[in-house]
């Protein structure tokens, strides 16, 4: 049985974990808004205005969205299992010791900055491309 000082922290660690999720949930739905509008640009914008050299170059940049947005599905849903059972925990229906709590929300915690770093490399090669397209453009416009 906890003291009540020792119910405090644990309370006070597991608000904290909560709180964590709750920022992962939201990073995760900022990236699929994100997600669905680099495919959008994509395909709609640079694959009219680009010569045939670099729609390969779009459809593997996509191909890594696709990726990148079944990885954040996949973290996604621990997330919301975690956020679960979190719940659980403060209405009293489980019994797991704050370790279990911590270690869930440094793995996920640890997915969503890889996959942001995925995603910045993935905006990191548009930009790339914008500028070859635009290159692209200007040299077509002078001649």
């Amino acid at each position: 049985m906890m003291t009540r000082k020792e119910e405090n922290t644990f309370e006070r660690e597991l608000t904290l974990i909560y709180e964590a999720n709750k920022k992962h949930l939201v990073e995760l739905m900022f990236f699929d808004s994100e997600i669905k509008f680099l495919k959008i640009l994509l395909t709609k914008y640079f694959a009219l205005q680009t010569a045939t050299i670099q729609i390969n170059k779009i459809q593997l940049i996509g191909d890594k969205l696709s990726q990148i947005n079944l990885i954040r599905k996949n973290i996604n849903t621990d997330a919301l299992t975690h956020q679960g059972n979190l719940e659980a925990q403060f209405k009293g229906l489980t019994q797991h010791h704050t370790y279990f709590y911590t270690l869930e929300s440094k793995r996920i915690t640890i997915e969503v900055h890889d996959l942001e770093h995925q995603y910045r490399k993935v905006k990191s090669e548009i930009f790339q491309l914008s500028k070859v397209i635009l290159s692209e453009r200007n040299l077509k416009s002078n001649n």
